[in-house]
């Protein structure tokens, strides 16, 4: 009886571990939709604007230009985290490009997020491995990226379908001097 209580009590803690170890780094990561953050106050919920950091272009694999895009960088791990959160607008043909430190796996929702977004995601390339269109307000039900990626891009609903962006285009950049 001794040995199965040690043995149930060694797999409890197994297990705790490999959860500690495996599966939480990958949320640690993670940008603005991610569960398990805690919320930031209040009070600074409302001062967010949309800042002009520098400029992207979405190229079909044909070498078309398919959009021009005024971005917002969130890099850190704050402006990350924070991504649209609490914004209650972005003009047409804005965004919120996310660059992260390296290639993982990225997890996203949209719990204070009031903007109906469509989310792109690129590889270290640039080249949009996975679209997700018509992201809900609010909702808290994750959006986990199928591969690794180094970007991110939020933009308004139905950005993608109006702009004919498919996988396989490409996001380039340029950062304002």
């Amino acid at each position: 009886m001794k040995n199965n209580s040690t043995t149930l009590l060694f797999l409890a803690g197994a297990f705790v571990l490999f959860v500690i170890v495996k599966i939480l780094p990958k949320f640690k990561s993670a940008p603005t939709h991610t569960t398990g953050r805690i919320e930031q106050a209040d009070d600074l919920k409302s001062n967010y604007s949309f800042k002009q950091d520098g400029s992207a272009w979405i190229i079909s694999d044909g070498g078309d230009t398919l959009s021009e895009i005024k971005i917002e960088i969130a890099s850190t791990l704050s402006q990350i985290d924070t991504g649209l959160k609490y914004r209650k607008t972005l003009k047409t043909n804005n965004g919120l490009l996310f660059i992260f430190e390296t290639m993982e796996h990225q997890s996203f929702w949209m719990k204070n997020t009031f903007i109906p977004l469509d989310l792109l995601m690129m590889d270290q390339n640039g080249i949009i491995i996975q679209i997700n269109e018509g992201m809900k307000p609010k909702s808290v039900e994750p959006i986990n990226s199928s591969s690794p990626i180094k970007y991110a891009l939020e933009v308004n609903k139905g950005f993608v379908a109006n702009n004919q962006i498919r996988k396989g285009s490409k996001l380039t950049f340029e950062k304002n001097k």
